[in-house]
């Protein structure tokens, strides 16, 4: 039982507060009573249940292909820097929760938005 100073003294105190309040019946008794019966299972959560889990990711993590393996998830973020060292490119397969299976980084709208798009030639060759 891995029990510090401070939870012992914590542990006494409510012991003495339990003690004192049976010894007074009365409503600020009660109120006592009430009162370590909310620390005791605050402190009982807090042992049993431990630390509360993470949060659940909120933006789409992506699996992609790499050297021929499945790497990940990554966030879309860390997309961007595979973007950019030329790892993953519009015809890379990548995969998410929600598709049907892998597709081509180029044709996942979120994923394509990471590549440079090069405007298409203006109509009748331009000025000049």
């Amino acid at each position: 039982d891995n029990v510090g100073p401070v939870d012992r003294f914590q542990r006494g105190a409510v012991a003495e507060a339990v003690v004192e309040a049976a010894r007074n019946p009365g409503v600020g008794g009660a109120m006592v009573g009430a009162g370590v019966g909310v620390a005791l299972g605050q402190q009982a959560a807090g042992v049993v249940g431990g630390a509360l889990p993470p949060p659940l990711p909120s933006a789409a993590q992506y699996h992609v292909e790499l050297s021929g393996a499945a790497a990940g998830p990554f966030p879309l973020e860390h997309l961007r820097g595979l973007v950019g060292s030329g790892q993953v490119t519009a015809q890379t397969l990548v995969w998410t929760a929600g598709m049907a299976g892998w597709a081509a980084a180029g044709s996942v709208p979120a994923v394509a938005a990471l590549f440079g798009t090069t405007p298409p030639p203006l109509p009748g060759g331009g000025r000049g």
